[in-house]
Protein backbone atom coordinates (compact mmCIF):
# COMPACT_ATOMS: atom_id res chain seq x y z
CA UNK A 1 0.00 0.00 0.00
CA UNK A 2 1.44 3.36 -0.94
CA UNK A 3 2.29 6.10 1.59
CA UNK A 4 -0.23 8.32 -0.21
CA UNK A 5 -2.99 5.78 0.36
CA UNK A 6 -2.03 5.34 4.05
CA UNK A 7 -2.19 9.11 4.62
CA UNK A 8 -5.57 9.39 2.92
CA UNK A 9 -7.00 6.49 4.92
CA UNK A 10 -5.59 7.82 8.19
CA UNK A 11 -7.05 11.27 7.60
CA UNK A 12 -10.41 9.81 6.59
CA UNK A 13 -10.54 7.76 9.79
CA UNK A 14 -10.19 10.89 11.94
CA UNK A 15 -13.88 11.50 12.47
CA UNK A 16 -15.29 13.66 15.23
CA UNK A 17 -18.72 13.13 16.61
CA UNK A 18 -20.47 15.78 18.62
CA UNK A 19 -23.10 15.04 21.16
CA UNK A 20 -25.82 17.05 22.79
CA UNK A 21 -25.40 17.63 26.47
CA UNK A 22 -28.23 19.00 28.50
CA UNK A 23 -27.92 19.73 32.19
CA UNK A 24 -29.87 17.58 34.66
CA UNK A 25 -31.53 19.67 37.33
CA UNK A 26 -34.27 19.06 39.87
CA UNK A 27 -36.39 21.74 41.52
CA UNK A 28 -35.94 22.38 45.24
CA UNK A 29 -38.59 20.81 47.47
CA UNK A 30 -39.68 22.38 50.74
CA UNK A 31 -40.52 19.05 52.36
CA UNK A 32 -41.15 15.35 51.77
CA UNK A 33 -44.85 15.93 51.01
CA UNK A 34 -44.04 18.39 48.21
CA UNK A 35 -41.44 16.02 46.76
CA UNK A 36 -43.83 13.04 46.91
CA UNK A 37 -46.51 15.05 45.04
CA UNK A 38 -44.38 14.75 41.90
CA UNK A 39 -44.77 10.95 41.76
CA UNK A 40 -47.58 8.40 41.28
CA UNK A 41 -45.91 5.80 43.48
CA UNK A 42 -44.07 6.21 46.78
CA UNK A 43 -43.01 3.18 48.79
CA UNK A 44 -40.26 1.52 50.79
CA UNK A 45 -38.58 -1.41 49.15
CA UNK A 46 -35.59 -3.66 48.75
CA UNK A 47 -33.63 -3.98 45.49
CA UNK A 48 -33.51 -7.70 44.70
CA UNK A 49 -31.95 -7.66 41.20
CA UNK A 50 -30.60 -5.11 38.73
CA UNK A 51 -30.26 -5.82 35.00
CA UNK A 52 -28.20 -3.39 32.94
CA UNK A 53 -29.69 -2.56 29.52
CA UNK A 54 -27.50 -2.30 26.39
CA UNK A 55 -26.56 1.08 24.94
CA UNK A 56 -26.74 1.85 21.22
CA UNK A 57 -24.54 4.85 20.53
CA UNK A 58 -24.55 4.38 16.75
CA UNK A 59 -20.90 3.31 16.71
CA UNK A 60 -21.52 -0.08 15.06
CA UNK A 61 -23.23 1.53 12.05
CA UNK A 62 -20.51 4.18 11.86
CA UNK A 63 -17.69 1.59 11.99
CA UNK A 64 -19.33 -0.33 9.13
CA UNK A 65 -19.77 2.88 7.15
CA UNK A 66 -16.10 3.80 7.64
CA UNK A 67 -15.08 0.27 6.56
CA UNK A 68 -17.03 0.62 3.30
CA UNK A 69 -15.56 4.11 2.75
CA UNK A 70 -12.03 2.78 3.33
CA UNK A 71 -12.54 0.02 0.73
CA UNK A 72 -13.86 2.57 -1.78
CA UNK A 73 -10.95 4.91 -0.97
CA UNK A 74 -8.39 2.15 -1.52
CA UNK A 75 -9.97 1.35 -4.91
CA UNK A 76 -9.96 5.06 -5.82
CA UNK A 77 -6.25 5.51 -4.93
CA UNK A 78 -5.32 2.40 -6.91
CA UNK A 79 -7.31 3.71 -9.90
CA UNK A 80 -5.61 7.13 -9.63
CA UNK A 81 -2.16 5.53 -9.41
CA UNK A 82 -2.98 3.41 -12.49
CA UNK A 83 -4.20 6.52 -14.37
CA UNK A 84 -7.80 5.23 -14.56
CA UNK A 85 -9.50 7.88 -12.41
CA UNK A 86 -8.85 11.60 -12.86
CA UNK A 87 -11.13 12.93 -10.15
CA UNK A 88 -9.57 14.77 -7.25
CA UNK A 89 -9.94 13.46 -3.70
CA UNK A 90 -12.58 16.11 -2.86
CA UNK A 91 -14.65 15.12 -5.91
CA UNK A 92 -14.30 11.42 -5.01
CA UNK A 93 -15.42 12.12 -1.44
CA UNK A 94 -18.36 14.28 -2.59
CA UNK A 95 -19.48 11.54 -5.01
CA UNK A 96 -19.13 8.84 -2.35
CA UNK A 97 -21.12 10.79 0.27
CA UNK A 98 -23.80 11.72 -2.28
CA UNK A 99 -24.29 8.06 -3.20
CA UNK A 100 -23.78 6.72 0.34
CA UNK A 101 -24.97 9.16 2.98
CA UNK A 102 -23.54 8.40 6.43
CA UNK A 103 -25.78 6.66 8.96
CA UNK A 104 -27.83 8.92 11.14
CA UNK A 105 -26.11 9.27 14.49
CA UNK A 106 -28.36 9.66 17.53
CA UNK A 107 -27.77 13.00 19.28
CA UNK A 108 -26.83 10.97 22.34
CA UNK A 109 -26.61 7.24 23.13
CA UNK A 110 -29.95 5.46 23.06
CA UNK A 111 -31.07 2.84 25.53
CA UNK A 112 -28.99 1.88 28.47
CA UNK A 113 -30.09 2.29 32.03
CA UNK A 114 -31.38 -0.60 34.05
CA UNK A 115 -34.39 -2.57 35.17
CA UNK A 116 -34.49 -3.23 38.91
CA UNK A 117 -36.73 -5.79 40.59
CA UNK A 118 -37.83 -4.30 43.88
CA UNK A 119 -39.72 -6.04 46.69
CA UNK A 120 -42.11 -3.53 48.22
CA UNK A 121 -42.65 -3.53 51.99
CA UNK A 122 -44.84 -0.40 52.43
CA UNK A 123 -46.80 1.55 49.81
CA UNK A 124 -47.65 5.10 50.84
CA UNK A 125 -48.90 6.39 47.52
CA UNK A 126 -50.17 4.39 44.56
CA UNK A 127 -51.67 0.95 44.07
CA UNK A 128 -50.71 -1.67 46.65
CA UNK A 129 -48.21 -4.21 45.35
CA UNK A 130 -45.53 -6.51 46.71
CA UNK A 131 -43.09 -6.13 43.81
CA UNK A 132 -42.31 -3.78 40.94
CA UNK A 133 -39.87 -3.66 38.04
CA UNK A 134 -38.42 -0.16 37.93
CA UNK A 135 -36.87 1.22 34.73
CA UNK A 136 -34.20 3.88 35.11
CA UNK A 137 -32.22 5.72 32.48
CA UNK A 138 -28.46 5.90 32.41
CA UNK A 139 -26.99 8.19 35.08
CA UNK A 140 -25.68 11.53 33.87
CA UNK A 141 -26.49 13.76 30.92
CA UNK A 142 -28.71 13.74 28.93
CA UNK A 143 -30.96 10.99 30.32
CA UNK A 144 -30.55 12.04 33.96
CA UNK A 145 -31.05 8.49 35.16
CA UNK A 146 -30.20 6.85 38.45
CA UNK A 147 -28.81 3.52 39.48
CA UNK A 148 -29.71 1.34 42.42
CA UNK A 149 -27.41 -1.15 44.11
CA UNK A 150 -28.34 -4.81 44.41
CA UNK A 151 -29.44 -5.88 47.87
CA UNK A 152 -30.18 -2.38 49.17
CA UNK A 153 -33.13 -0.80 50.94
CA UNK A 154 -34.54 2.24 49.13
CA UNK A 155 -37.29 4.81 49.16
CA UNK A 156 -39.06 4.35 45.83
CA UNK A 157 -40.31 7.54 44.19
CA UNK A 158 -41.56 6.61 40.72
CA UNK A 159 -44.18 7.23 38.10
CA UNK A 160 -46.46 4.41 37.00
CA UNK A 161 -47.55 4.29 33.37
CA UNK A 162 -49.90 1.34 33.04
CA UNK A 163 -47.82 -0.88 35.30
CA UNK A 164 -44.48 0.31 33.91
CA UNK A 165 -42.64 2.08 36.69
CA UNK A 166 -39.96 4.64 35.88
CA UNK A 167 -37.54 6.72 37.92
CA UNK A 168 -34.97 9.36 37.13
CA UNK A 169 -32.52 11.63 38.92
CA UNK A 170 -35.24 13.66 40.67
CA UNK A 171 -36.64 10.38 42.04
CA UNK A 172 -33.78 10.15 44.49
CA UNK A 173 -35.03 10.81 48.02
CA UNK A 174 -34.32 14.26 49.41
CA UNK A 175 -35.70 13.52 52.86
CA UNK A 176 -35.57 10.72 55.42
CA UNK A 177 -37.75 7.63 55.44
CA UNK A 178 -39.51 8.99 58.54
CA UNK A 179 -40.29 12.31 56.83
CA UNK A 180 -41.86 10.58 53.79
CA UNK A 181 -43.81 8.24 56.07
CA UNK A 182 -45.13 11.14 58.19
CA UNK A 183 -46.00 13.21 55.10
CA UNK A 184 -47.90 10.40 53.39
CA UNK A 185 -49.48 8.53 56.30
CA UNK A 186 -52.75 10.44 55.77
CA UNK A 187 -53.04 9.58 52.05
Amino acid sequence: MSTHLKLIIASAAALSVTSMAEACTCPPYADAAQHAEEFDFVAFGHVEDVWQLPVDDGSEAMFEYERVYTIALEAYVEAVEAGEDTRGLDEFSDDFYAENPPPRQPPYPQGGGAISRISISNVFKGDPTSQIYLHTGRPGNPTCGVSYADDSDIIVLANNNGGRFGAWMCSLPRFSREEYEAALSGE
